[in-house]
């Protein structure tokens, strides 16, 4: 069972910045368990741009994803875990 839009219980401290991004986006929580994630940033259409997949991590995660040549627009950062997935909404301009 998926929790949808509410936040998953095991990401804690989760940051998505800049908001609105430019040439890059930074992502990091931690995580309250060891788990399997990915971390994905879709686009409007749905489509996967960059996908993260984190075998049995436990604590502090931080990625940088390059924006470069991603045209502006509304896009979406996913975190999907084994409790829920969480989705973010985003802009690059």
């Amino acid at each position: 069972g998926g929790v949808g839009f509410e936040e998953s219980s095991m990401v804690q401290n989760l940051l998505i910045y800049p908001n609105p991004a430019q040439e890059e986006l930074n992502v990091s929580f931690e995580i309250s368990e060891n788990s399997d994630f990915d971390v994905k940033l879709i686009n409007s259409l749905g489509q996967i741009l960059f996908n993260d997949e984190v075998k049995y991590h436990h604590g502090k995660y931080k990625k940088s994803i390059s924006l470069l040549n991603f045209p502006t627009g509304v896009y979406y950062i996913q975190i999907q875990t084994q409790s829920g997935i969480i989705n973010k909404k985003i802009i690059i301009q």
